[in-house]
C-alpha cells in the first residue's frame, strides 16, 4: 500500500483509499453487496470507491462506520490544538488588566 501523503494526484489518493476500503472489506469475509447493504448504499456506490472513482463524503462515513472504522475519520483530520507557543503570543497581545482597589 502507498503513503497517501506522497501521493501526486487526487486521483492516486481515490484509488489508494479504495484499496484500503477492499481490503478492509476483504478481511471481513464480506462480498461487496454485503457491505453495502450493511452501510445502507448502493452496490455500484461501493464498487466506485473500490475503484478509486469516489464517491460522495456522507457514503464513505457509511462504509467507515459499517467496517467499524470511523476512528480513521480521527486520525484523518484530528481537532485542531493550539501549540503552547502560539497560545503564549496570543496572551501577550491581550491587553493588561487593570487592577483596582
Amino acid at each position: 500500500m502507498m503513503n497517501i501523503a506522497n501521493a501526486n494526484t487526487e486521483s492516486e489518493i481515490l484509488t489508494e483509499l479504495g484499496s484500503r476500503l477492499k481490503a478492509f472489506r476483504i478481511a471481513r469475509q464480506w462480498q461487496q453487496q454485503e457491505l453495502a447493504d450493511h452501510a445502507g448504499i448502493n452496490r455500484t456506490t461501493l464498487s466506485k470507491f473500490e475503484n478509486g472513482k469516489g464517491g460522495r463524503l456522507d457514503s464513505l462515513i457509511k462504509l467507515l462506520r459499517s467496517l467499524n472504522r470511523l476512528d480513521a475519520l480521527a486520525a484523518f483530520l484530528p481537532e485542531p490544538t493550539i501549540s503552547p507557543l502560539a497560545l503564549a503570543k496570543a496572551k501577550r497581545k491581550q491587553p493588561p488588566q487593570r487592577v483596582r482597589k
